[in-house]
């Protein structure tokens, strides 16, 4: 069944679609995520050669990314000044780099099943999958990207796990259940009669899922209550909606740190805040370079004035010792994405900077050979 080309090809547009449908930004509908798995898995353990197991994988990978990141497009030819062939072929490339992790669980999930026993094997395709989430997560810059566990973004209280062992643990989990869907439908195939196989792999799952759901939700519960009956902070939130074609443009640089400070006013008359927010990389210059900018004291006394702290995104620059050998002893100017919060005086007291910017957004991997 599972050698037909045709079934092949079924399941790696289903799959895509059936993520999409389940995945923030799409069809947002997350119980999927409990089978959408299932019928891509039911087919690669039932290969007879690896190679064919790793094409199902690379085509289902494939069409998920191609699916999910369709917006790289917008990014690359609008912002990033990249024509139409050049974007195109941009996003087919990434798509089909991260189609390759997809198709490598694929021939080591077939051989997982083949070489182990059932339920080891149930273990071991979850974790490997894990595995391959996170190696992608910093291979080549990295893109962590479109990770299972993000699609229960919309399910609070069931993510209060995520402070035990991140969301790579609800992607385990995810990956697990789906997993035991698609034992039950192989093994079904080749024998009826297994039931004590189907108890031993049963029951330690819906142990550990129903621990993790009952453990997240009375993490949730502990949480509404600190909120109704714990101490209130009254935060403001300002968001200026500078189109990302003008808020790097040197002319309009006063015009929106003006635009930020009049709608931070306006709300602060409506009532006092303590904390008032304004989104990243509000700031659109580089508050304290070699040099401060001329812009940042407007920024400070407006906190300063206004009796409250303020928590805004700017880019910095930073002289550093070089880390690269052939530059030992130099300094060299660091870029950053960062957060900074500027207190009551007006002074800023932390800083927090990415440590793992966005490719393509923050900054152009292998950008020494790339035209753009």
């Amino acid at each position: 069944m599972s050698e037909k080309p045709l079934l092949r090809l079924m399941v790696a547009p289903l799959t895509a679609g059936l993520l999409w449908l389940a995945f923030p930004g799409g069809g947002e509908f997350w119980p999927l995520l409990l089978c959408v798995l299932a019928p891509f898995l039911s087919c690669i353990v039932g290969e007879r050669k690896g190679g064919q197991a790793f094409l199902t994988g690379f085509l289902t990978g494939f069409c998920h990314f191609l699916l999910s990141l369709y917006w790289l497009v917008t990014v690359l030819g609008h912002y990033g000044g990249l024509p139409l062939y050049l974007a195109v072929p941009a996003l087919v490339l990434l798509a089909a780099y991260m189609g390759l992790f997809v198709a490598g669980f694929a021939w080591a999930a077939r051989l997982f099943w083949r070489r182990w026993p059932p339920w080891a094997a149930l273990w071991l395709i979850p974790a490997l999958w894990v595995g391959l989430d996170w190696c992608r997560s910093f291979l080549l810059s990295g893109f962590p990207w479109m990770d299972l566990g993000y699609g229960l973004a919309s399910v609070p209280w069931l993510l209060q796990s995520v402070d035990l062992w991140g969301h790579y643990g609800l992607t385990f989990l995810v990956v697990l259940f789906n997993t035991l869907l698609a034992s039950f439908f192989v093994i079904r195939r080749k024998s009826r009669r297994q039931p004590d196989l189907w108890l031993k792999m049963t029951a330690p799952v819906l142990l550990l899922c129903c621990g993790v759901a009952g453990y997240s939700f009375w993490q949730w519960r502990q949480m509404e209550t600190a909120l109704q009956t714990g101490p209130r902070l009254r935060v403001g939130v300002v968001q200026g909606n500078i189109a990302q074609d003008q808020k790097w443009s040197p002319n309009l640089q006063a015009q929106t740190v003006q635009g930020y400070s009049d709608q931070s006013r306006e709300l602060i008359a409506r009532g006092h805040a303590a904390l008032l927010v304004w989104p990243e990389t509000a700031l659109p210059f580089y508050p304290q370079g070699l040099f401060p900018h001329p812009l940042l004291q407007p920024v400070a006394e407006l906190a300063r004035q206004g009796k409250f702290c303020l928590l805004t995104g700017a880019p910095e620059q930073r002289p550093e010792a070089a880390t690269d050998a052939d530059q030992a002893g130099r300094e060299v100017i660091r870029y950053y994405n960062s957060a900074l919060l500027f207190d009551v005086q007006g002074q800023i007291s932390s800083r927090y900077s990415k440590s793992h910017l966005v490719p393509f957004g923050e900054f152009v991997p292998l950008k020494t050979i790339l035209p753009f």
